[in-house]
């Protein structure tokens, strides 16, 4: 039996004290989302405690990489790979808290939803022979393998410095139960097999395809998110939850590249970034990930609780169908929705309601009399556009005219009072509309009525 021992003491290094750092944040904003309730009762809270959850992933993971780094573990090898499962929560408590915040009506647990969480518990299931095997020099040398590369086994016609019985690449090392026998591995890979494979092989894969599967689909909630606050507000800037899609982004970006770095090394044999390095990086974007949540709890703390739908009556928008197959059941005739058409131009020319910055597609069918989804298929079918772009048309109009008539008045105050409350979102749908921005379109305008004039 070896008696390893620890090749440094536990120190906590400049390269490991960051990682302790966003640990530290992140436990705190874990703790205060937990217990965090929304404006609304129920609203957000299971959201929350979703996001809560996955903090408290990111720590442990976080924790455990600062551990390995300063050999903490040469003192409890016990725990060697006990942080494993829990890399298959990220993606499902992140989806789910994408899902709770685009769909807050559906809040009540499910059975079903317990699925989510199967692959995380076969993993742990596979694993507990490992964790639960007292041979703990065998943990080592697999765990430690790098700091080991001096320990070989002489198998006859070559020798391999590869210490893990199941190692990362077969290709390179082969290596049989009889070249390990009187060695600890061998103790190790008898006893947990199907656990060692999983950890050299298959838990990865696993991992690459949890990763790909929920950050994708997050992605899409979002995007259809952000189509439907399109047909219920006029602005949805602070609905569209932007600062979630940045930080979903980025961890596409963090999977992105342990996937590519990873799978590069599994099955070509080949690595541009040496493992360590590779683990570095990805642990660093974690940090960077931690520590943009703790900024974004200080500088908007209403995004973690404030109720994000327009109304408690939501109607069911969808993107705009050309083929005008969107409303097939509805009663309406074209005859009617012109009808209702004027109705909804004559109310807006009178009582110009589209200066509210906070104006609705509930709000608008209240003043109008006229019911949110008969309203909305008008706007999609009669007029040929969703709600946004329809009220925001209004808007540029009045914006227009301002900034020929009004030389001295701020472009952005000018927009404000038009009804716009995202200077964002304002310059984007000028552009779009004229192709230009608002000071571009001013100087061109001016130029044209001087000429005019002359």
């Amino acid at each position: 039996m070896l008696a390893l021992s620890p090749p440094q003491p536990i120190v906590i290094t400049i390269t490991s004290l960051p990682f302790l750092l966003a640990a530290f944040q992140g436990l705190t904003l874990t703790v205060i989302l937990w217990f965090m309730k929304s404006s609304t009762v129920g609203e957000g809270y299971s959201a929350n405690r979703l996001l809560s959850g996955f903090l408290l992933v990111l720590c442990i993971v976080l924790v455990d990489h600062a551990a390995d780094t300063t050999g903490y573990y040469f003192y409890a090898p016990a725990l060697i790979d006990t942080t494993a499962p829990l890399l298959l929560l990220i993606g499902p408590l992140l989806w789910g808290y994408v899902k709770l915040q685009c769909s807050p009506e559906d809040l009540r647990f499910r059975w079903q939803h317990l699925v989510h969480l199967l692959p995380a518990v076969l993993q742990l299931c596979i694993l507990l022979p490992f964790i639960l095997n007292t041979q703990y020099d065998a943990k080592l040398l697999h765990f430690y393998d790098a700091w080991f590369s001096d320990l070989h086994i002489d198998s006859g016609d070559s020798t391999t410095n590869c210490p893990s019985v199941l190692p990362w690449n077969w290709s390179n090392c082969l290596i049989t139960l009889q070249t390990v026998v009187g060695k600890p591995e061998f103790d190790l890979v008898l006893k947990s097999p199907l656990a060692l494979l999983w950890l050299s092989n298959i838990g990865l894969i696993s991992l690459w395809v949890s990763l790909i599967g929920y950050l994708t689909h997050s992605l899409i909630l979002l995007q259809q998110h952000r189509a439907t606050m399109r047909q219920l507000s006029s602005s949805p800037a602070s609905r569209e939850m932007r600062w979630l899609t940045y930080f979903i982004l980025l961890w596409a970006a963090t999977a992105a590249f342990y996937i590519a770095t990873s799978f590069q090394q599994e099955f070509f044999d080949t690595e541009v970034l040496g493992s360590d390095t590779r683990e570095t990086i990805v642990h660093w974007m974690l940090s960077i990930g931690v520590v943009y949540l703790g900024v974004l709890a200080v500088q908007q703390p209403e995004i973690f609780s404030k109720n994000i739908r327009i109304d408690s009556h939501p109607v069911q928008p969808c993107i705009p169908n050309p083929s005008g197959t969107k409303y097939r059941n509805s009663p309406l005739t074209t005859e009617l929705m012109a009808e209702m058409r004027t109705q909804l131009e004559q109310h807006l020319s009178l009582h110009q309601s589209y200066l509210d910055p906070e104006l609705s597609l509930k709000s608008l069918s209240d003043q109008t009399g006229i019911g949110p989804h008969v309203l909305s298929q008008v706007i999609n079918d009669a007029i040929g556009v969703n709600f946004f772009d329809y009220i925001n048309g209004y808007r540029l109009e009045v914006v227009k005219r301002d900034l020929l008539n009004d030389d001295k008045r701020n472009i952005l105050r000018i927009a404000t009072d038009a009804g716009f409350n995202s200077k964002s979102s304002f310059y984007q749908f000028f552009r779009k509309r004229e192709g230009m921005t608002p000071s571009e379109w001013r100087k061109c305008q001016s130029g044209n009525k001087g000429f005019r004039r002359a």
